[in-house]
């Protein structure tokens, strides 16, 4: 797997990488919240993505996602 970008949100509590597999040529993420430790979990993946367009996307959208749910 190969590091493709890395994403945060505005306060810094929300990480995402965007991977790609040069064997199968496909694309993932990982995204990571930051706990009341300071330590980072994982908390997302996905996987088997045909491009990295839609790696983006769908990153961006459920880091969006995370944050709105903790701002609420």
């Amino acid at each position: 797997m190969q590091e493709s970008q890395w994403f945060t949100d505005s306060t810094g509590t929300i990480l995402g990488v965007i991977l790609f597999n040069p064997d199968t040529k496909y694309w993932g993420y990982v995204m990571y919240a930051r706990g009341d430790d300071s330590n980072f979990k994982r908390l997302g993946v996905g996987a088997d993505l045909t491009s990295l367009q839609m790696a983006v996307r769908d990153l961006t959208a459920s880091m969006d996602r995370h944050v709105d749910r903790n701002d609420a």
